[in-house]
């Protein structure tokens, strides 16, 4: 799915079906942490939070409102 506005796509988070919702806190008009709030309410929908606001009570917020994972950016991959 492209990136589209908030309220269109918390519409389709909340219609439709979706195997991972990839999520991020940094959003126009709401914050991830409220939409995460509204999706939990009606959906269980495994949430991917990736985003640049990685600090441990960030993380911490993520995780005690539902978020299955919590990845910040940018990523680094070692071997």
């Amino acid at each position: 799915m492209s990136s589209i506005t908030m309220g269109k796509g918390l519409f389709a988070a909340l219609s439709e079906t979706f195997d991972l919702i990839l999520l991020d806190v940094l959003l126009p008009g709401l914050n991830g942490f409220s939409v995460l709030n509204r999706l939990r309410k009606s959906r269980q929908t495994p949430v991917m939070m990736l985003t640049a606001c990685g600090a441990e009570e960030e993380r911490i917020e993520g995780y005690s409102k539902g978020a299955d994972d919590y990845l910040p950016k940018p990523l680094t991959l070692q071997k």
